[in-house]
């Protein structure tokens, strides 16, 4: 057989046209535009008509597309807007970009039985400028659970989200999850269990930078173990928190923080501690080889288990 030079170079312009193409296909984005409020699942024609693109059915879009996209947010209708869900949104399972165009903007809330949203295993989600409230779940991360994923929130804000039988009452991060929320603000979440807004466990890894923990709680009663107001880390689980205000927050050990794992605290405020147990009144309380590093001194005590 004979390759003549016009066959070698036919060859060559094929093959890079095949190679750009694959190139383009990977770096293509859907971007689905939320333009309803409501939680209809069959709204997921997500086209330039309007009212046909909920939450919910641009989430389904999102993961049947692959690859990686965009979920926005029309601004004729989110000004502001709020999505009441009647059950928990599709897990997400790919990567995805939630952009909201500021938390007082989006809402998204619950009710009653069950939490809002869940980034599954292999996810990478990002959600920026979105409120996320009134979740009150059985199990556990009363707004957002995650497991095996990536998370990075930002201008955010979680309110009012619960957990009544489990931990987590705003976010739940478990199974080496790495997860960091900046610029965002956590107030008036509770858990039954530990963690009135965060819980975090299962090797995982958090940072917060420039979050207000205000307000948030576990139970207080004695009826449960409840640990850790604002976060609790749980053993193997690591953490950073720098430039963070914590005031407020209550728990039966630890009102601001309760630690089984270790955690890093650079120049964050903590006021306003309150716990309820009869013998000692801690910030943070720490046991089973918790380890805590501040390179401020905090304004409250701490106790060792």
């Amino acid at each position: 057989m004979t390759i003549t030079r016009s066959g070698i170079c036919r060859g060559l312009l094929l093959t890079s046209m095949l190679v750009l193409a694959g190139t383009v296909t990977e770096a293509r984005a859907a971007t689905f535009v939320v333009d309803s409020v409501s939680d209809d699942a069959g709204l997921t024609a997500c086209t330039s008509a309007p009212a046909d693109c909920s939450l919910r059915g641009a989430l389904v879009n999102a993961n049947g597309a692959g690859g990686s996209n965009v979920i926005t947010f029309d601004a004729a209708v989110f000004n502001p807007g709020t999505i009441t869900l009647t059950s928990t949104l599709p897990t997400i399972t790919g990567t995805l970009s939630i952009d909201g165009p500021g938390a007082s903007l989006v809402t998204v809330e619950g009710a009653a039985g069950f939490g809002l949203m869940a980034a599954g295993t292999g996810a990478d989600l990002t959600i920026r400028g979105m409120t996320f409230a009134n979740a009150n779940a059985i199990a556990s991360g009363g707004a957002l659970s995650v497991t095996a994923a990536t998370l990075t929130v930002t201008r955010s804000v979680f309110s009012n989200n619960a957990t009544s039988g489990a931990f987590g009452g705003a976010v739940y991060i478990e199974s080496g999850s790495v997860a960091s929320f900046s610029d965002t603000t956590f107030s008036g979440n509770a858990a039954f269990g530990r963690g009135g807004a965060i819980y975090l466990t299962g090797s995982s890894t958090l940072a917060l930078s420039d979050c207000t923990l205000t307000g948030n709680h576990t139970d207080t009663s004695g009826a449960t173990a409840g640990l850790g107001g604002a976060v609790n880390i749980d053993t193997s689980a690591t953490a950073t928190i720098t430039n963070c205000t914590l005031t407020g927050n209550a728990a039966l050990f630890g009102g601001g923080l309760h630690l089984r794992g270790s955690v890093t605290v650079t120049n964050s405020y903590y006021d306003q501690y309150m716990t309820y147990t009869s013998d000692s009144k801690e910030l943070y309380y720490y046991d089973q080889g918790g380890r805590l590093t501040s390179t401020r001194q905090l304004d409250g005590t701490g106790a060792t288990g």
